[in-house]
């Protein structure tokens, strides 16, 4: 997907705009942003999908010096210093209009065979910027493109999402559908186009409670976007809840999942008016553009509560209660603290902002699992940012007990604390076993309180790895080959208790490394388990082309093939690297290197895989 984007905002207040620009980033995974730098809007869209790590191609109606000469003049000194940032990161192409030649145009070349959504920011006053973005979304429609277009400040109302997340198996087929694709690319650009205040009924993800405000919000929320995809407890629950308090606005939206065929609404609500709209087990670009196009009439309608839906609610006759409707004071409080630090959690991303708001946990006056819950989330967010030390210190204050829906994520994110410390450059040897001895403790502890699972058994693999690592012996030394067998088994029993991609492309190395024979029975698991990996990796791509680790693990794989020949040729797992390297964060691409290291010094072929390493260095 190609994002094209242009506008401007009438207001001076951006903080609400940039947050929602972020979030609609972040949730469509585009793979190039093309559009201007004329307006503080346009700057600000075009800095925020570089933060997201990616492709900006910036279009310019004159040569780089004329533009900022001209810009300069026009918006003084704050303009320029953004613009030449801007220019300075590796990720910005700047793009010279040739004569007859429109923003369209070089979107429409840029993208190829990829869909092309136009996300707009309309300023409410009609001139003159607000002729020129109605102009380039009347020019967008003509040529058959989706249109989303965000206002500077949000309306009023306010929106609720109802819906299973992440992956989850159908009842009647068994097949594995992923729920978050639709909402990312569906629901979060649509609710975004109605300019609405939206959030979603997944807190039990977070904290393994479901509050109180979460009734609240089904109770009071202008509108309540339920999506009926499986058959799911926490949904039917929710939708029930909606129904006894709403008369209207309850938009029920029952995607048909082509590969599942056609399945009817469930009898209790099958009378009620379901939505639909058509879908793979993998959503593709074009059906999440006619998906939002199909539900936006839907959603506007429901905005103006045009309609009662909820028999529940006539059935009970609360068309006298008044609104909004109330928690128990005590409760409330509560609650509202609580919502009101989720929010500052999620919305904490860099360095500064998430310890500052560790330090605002410490007085927000939560409850005990509340707080373990956010500071968990807060310190999954530091290791997403390679600050590992930081990370153990907010875990070492948030252990929940055994049996916690968080104990799991706490024990598993403090094993990568450690993990990652323990591959930093400058700890000393004696740091580096530390790190690894406390995390393969935890591991030990993991599979004792159940959890003994392909994500455990994966993370004990690489820990394995670690120590090898860690030892610095030869690979020809019995104890090297004896810790590669258990490196194996590790990956090995992850693999057959959940395949994945992670655990297969792993498993491979592996067999490689303490395999010294390669007979028949290694070249057909070999090539067995290569398989599935490739078939789990690009199915993860389809799912979302932006997943880095998918696209790492393809250009592993293919280095794995290319190192069973006597004679590799390393040219195509280089490219594949260099296309996974170009949308990556620090830290996977550390991961990757680390990766490439540690085959340098054990595979057979060092010589070739150093080639390989400079090449990367010189992207």
């Amino acid at each position: 997907m190609i994002i094209i984007y242009g506008g401007a905002a009438d207001t001076q207040d951006t903080s609400q705009l940039r947050d929602r620009v972020e979030r609609l980033i972040r949730h469509l995974g585009p793979a190039r942003l093309v559009g201007g730098l004329v307006t503080d809007a346009e700057l600000m869209v075009a800095a925020e999908g570089l933060k997201a790590g990616r492709e900006v191609l910036a279009v310019v109606p004159d040569t780089r010096d004329a533009f900022r000469a001209a810009m300069a003049a026009e918006h003084g000194d704050a303009w320029t210093r953004t613009f030449d940032q801007l220019l300075d990161a590796p990720r910005l192409t700047l793009r010279e209009l040739t004569p007859g030649e429109t923003l369209l145009d070089v979107a429409a070349e840029a993208a190829g065979d990829e869909q092309q959504w136009l996300v707009t920011i309309g300023p409410r006053d009609a001139e003159p910027a607000g002729e020129a973005v109605r102009d380039l979304i009347a020019r967008a429609q003509q040529r058959g493109l989706l249109t989303l277009d965000l206002s500077p400040v949000r309306r009023e109302q306010r929106a609720f999402v109802v819906m299973p997340y992440g992956s989850k198996k159908d009842a009647e087929s068994g097949a594995e559908i992923d729920c978050d694709c639709v909402f990312d690319r569906v629901y979060v650009p649509l609710l975004e186009d109605a300019d609405l205040d939206w959030s979603r009924a997944d807190l039990g993800k977070d904290t393994g409670i479901i509050h109180p405000s979460m009734l609240a919000e089904l109770a009071n929320c202008d509108v309540v976007l339920v999506d009926l995809t499986t058959t799911n407890f926490n949904v039917a629950y929710e939708l029930g809840v909606r129904h006894v308090f709403a008369a209207a606005s309850t938009m029920l939206v029952g995607p048909h999942i082509i590969e599942l065929g056609k399945r009817t609404p469930p009898f209790d609500i099958a009378m009620s008016r379901v939505h639909s709209f058509d879908r793979g087990l993998h959503l593709t670009d074009e059906q999440a553009t006619e998906a939002i196009r199909k539900l936006g009439p839907v959603l506007e309608l429901a905005v103006a509560k045009a309609e009662d839906d909820s028999p529940a609610h006539a059935w009970f006759a609360m068309v006298e209660r008044s609104a909004p409707l109330l928690l128990h004071n005590e409760v409330r409080e509560r609650e509202a603290r609580f919502a009101d630090a989720h929010r500052r959690v999620a919305d904490a991303t860099r360095f500064a902002t998430i310890l500052d708001t560790a330090r605002w946990l410490d007085t927000a006056g939560l409850g005990t699992r509340d707080s373990q819950a956010l500071r968990i989330k807060l310190g999954a967010a530091l290791l997403g940012i390679q600050a590992y030390a930081e990370a153990l210190q907010l875990f070492d204050r948030s252990q929940p007990e055994v049996g916690d829906p968080q104990h799991k994520i706490w024990l598993l994110n403090t094993v990568m604390a450690y993990r990652r410390l323990s591959e930093q450059t400058g700890v000393t040897p004696q740091e580096k076993l530390a790190h690894v001895d406390r995390a393969q403790r935890l591991l030990e502890k993991a599979v004792r309180d159940g959890y003994g699972d392909s994500e455990t058994y994966g993370i004990w693999g690489g820990m394995i790895k670690r120590e090898i690592q860690s030892a610095g012996l030869p690979r020809e030394d019995p104890r090297t080959r004896e810790l590669f067998t258990a490196m194996a088994e590790k990956y090995r029993e992850g693999f057959d208790r959940d395949p994945s991609y992670y655990t297969g492309i792993n498993l491979l190395l592996a067999m490689r490394l303490c395999s010294p024979e390669r007979d028949g029975r290694f070249h057909d698991e070999f090539t067995e388990i290569g398989a599935a990996t490739r078939l789990f990796a690009n199915r993860a791509l389809r799912w979302d082309r932006s997943d880095v680790w998918a696209r790492l693990t393809l250009a592993e794989l293919a280095l794995h093939q290319a190192l069973e020949n006597t004679a590799p040729d390393l040219t195509g797992p280089a490219a594949l690297y260099l296309t996974a390297f170009r949308t990556a964060n620090p830290d996977q691409i550390a991961s990757a290197r680390n990766q490439l290291e540690f085959l340098r010094t054990y595979d057979s072929f060092p010589t070739e895989i150093t080639t390989l390493l400079g090449h990367l260095d010189q992207r």
